[in-house]
């Protein structure tokens, strides 16, 4: 694809480190949100926490965050 680009990110080291399992589906949001600023990560973040409250959303949404920044 001409003008395309590519965006890479460790996507199961931060699932293992944030979520404790190599659950690499909500993690990939944050870089999805990074590579095509469809959406704003905040509100993303927020829909999960309210989704899942307690230690699995706050876990979820750190995910989420941190994927994001250090997608590149």
């Amino acid at each position: 694809m001409k003008g395309g680009k590519v965006e890479t990110v460790y996507a199961t080291k931060i699932a293992l480190e944030e979520i404790g399992k190599p659950f690499v589906n909500t993690p990939m949001l944050g870089a999805i949100v990074k590579a095509t600023g469809i959406v704003n990560i905040d509100s993303v973040v927020e829909t999960i926490k309210a989704r899942y409250p307690g230690s699995i959303g706050e876990k979820n949404a750190s995910a989420i965050k941190r994927t994001y920044e250090e997608t590149k």
